[in-house]
């Protein structure tokens, strides 16, 4: 009733972008139309792939006059004049098109419409709602998640002030003096324990040139380079607020404190990734698992609540191919209960690695507090699926 509307030609591609992604609910998983209009007589060519290689379909192309398709489709016999997954059609401006995608195998997570007319081609990813998951695994593995850096990345959720956002010029007026030389000494120390920590330094000279430093927890750091009369110092380290001042080098060692999240402070961490549909973490999780341990083991007083989110409150069904596996594979219930049991699984790892089991807990929120409440695009529902590590204490 409701098809995708395509108009062809299609604009220059410097007008328009050469991809668009739709995000279309379970009950059309079965059969998603597009219809196409014409403003003049074009040769299309066109292709059809699944998003999910374990998923099939099968595209069917209906030419049509005037009247109600839908009703002449149902009540009467309309002849389809393409039946295959790709090829080339003629179409006149007389007629409007209809394309039928019919899912006849697999979970059915969506498709690829490849379309090119006139010498301009367009991509429309079609996703289907429940399979956010699949989706983002497949993704993954294309490594095509560099186009949305707000989920690959670990966000600190307080806002940054407009200096720290960039690289400054120099400040006119130094705040920290040093007194290094030929060397320019430091430590990077955590500022409520006053404990050593590792971390990454970053020297900018007047003119922007830039010096990382390693920094570790027993000997901080040393630069042995040419030595300017100032510096901009820059830390940024995973679960501290961001660090920038500057230095005049003079004799001495310089201290650099970072400050940990407060009570009330989180970290979003959107790179930590189950297999869809169960709570079996990936390999690829443990770089981001591994930065929030060494957070933890660096403020060992603190308690942390560790939350799990999904993309709405569906009920979840069992994955067929992982029947042979372990329970953690076969998980059939909401997706509450299972973001529950997505966050313990993170708790049991960190325990494993050495955090204090009474220091963490864990809830699963399901799709309660969803950062977007509706959905229109994959980029948008991925911001939905995400832990959050929450500093109650």
């Amino acid at each position: 009733m409701h098809p995708k509307s395509i108009q062809l030609p299609f604009l220059n591609a410097e007008t328009q972008a050469d991809e668009e992604e739709l995000y279309y609910q379970p009950e059309d998983q079965y059969s998603y139309w597009y219809k196409v209009s014409l403003t003049a007589n074009v040769k299309l060519q066109y292709k059809l792939e699944p998003i999910n290689g374990t998923d099939h379909y099968v595209v069917l192309v209906y030419a049509y006059g005037k009247g109600n398709f839908c009703n002449d489709l149902i009540r009467k016999r309309v002849n389809t004049i393409a039946t295959k997954n790709a090829g080339s059609i003629e179409l006149s401006k007389d007629s409007s098109y209809y394309f039928s995608v019919l899912h006849v195998n697999g979970k059915g997570c969506g498709h690829i419409l490849s379309l090119t007319a006139n010498g301009v081609s367009r991509n429309i990813r079609a996703i289907q709602q429940d399979c956010v998951e699949d989706v983002i695994a497949e993704m993954i593995v294309e490594d095509t998640l560099v186009e949305i850096p707000e989920v690959i990345k670990v966000i600190v959720e307080k806002e940054v002030p407009d200096t720290l956002k960039k690289q400054p010029v120099i400040i006119p007026e130094p705040i920290i003096e040093l007194k290094v030389n030929p060397s320019f000494y430091g430590i990077v120390n955590n500022k409520k324990t006053k404990e050593g920590i590792d971390a990454v330094v970053v020297l900018f000279d007047e003119y922007d040139v830039e010096n990382q430093l390693e920094s570790t927890k027993e000997n901080g750091f040393k630069f042995d380079g040419k030595l300017k009369d100032r510096y901009i110092v820059s830390v940024n380290k995973f679960g501290y607020k961001p660090y920038i001042d500057t230095v005049v080098i003079d004799t001495g060692k310089v201290i650099i404190e970072l400050t940990p999240l407060d009570v009330g402070e989180k970290l979003v961490m959107r790179k930590i990734y189950f297999h869809p549909n169960t709570y079996v973490l990936k390999e690829t999780s443990k770089v981001e698992l591994n930065k929030l341990k060494k957070f933890m083991l660096e403020n060992s007083t603190y308690h942390f609540e560790i939350q799990g989110h999904t993309n709405g409150n569906r009920m979840i069904k069992r994955t067929p191919q992982y029947a042979h596996l372990k329970e953690e594979w076969n998980f059939k219930g909401s997706a509450k209960k299972l973001s529950k049991l997505r966050a313990e699984k993170i708790k049991a790892f960190l325990v494993k690695n050495g955090v204090e089991s009474i220091n963490l807990t864990t809830t699963g929120y399901g799709g309660d507090n969803m950062v977007v409440a509706k959905p229109k695009n994959m980029k948008q529902a991925m911001r939905n699926i995400r832990v959050e590590v929450v500093v109650v204490q």
